[in-house]
């Protein structure tokens, strides 16, 4: 069953990295109190840059990757977008680098 999951349902710990149209933050599932990562993309940023394909294909592939179950993949847990922001809830890899 698909459940569908909002900004609210995590609190933020501190800022992991900052890109040219996004940011990623290390964040906690209340629910499960799980460390995640959450990648946050301004949707005028990326609009701005015409670089909308690229973000959602930056989205297919991760989650194409986290269902074949990759190994050495970061897996994707949630997807969603607000207002503002496109959002990607991953796996957080402590030491680890999303370049």
């Amino acid at each position: 069953m698909l459940r569908l999951v909002g900004p609210n349902e995590f609190a933020a710990h501190q800022l992991l990295g900052e890109g040219s149209f996004g940011e990623v933050f290390l964040v906690e599932e209340l629910a499960t109190k799980e460390l995640l990562a959450m990648k946050i993309l301004s949707k005028a940023k990326i609009h701005q840059q015409n670089l909308l394909k690229y973000a959602f294909a930056e989205r297919n592939i991760m989650q194409e990757l986290t269902m074949q179950g990759h190994p050495y993949i970061v897996k994707v847990k949630y997807t969603f977008q607000t207002e503002d922001s496109l959002v990607m809830i991953m796996q957080f890899c402590s030491g680890g680098d999303l370049s």
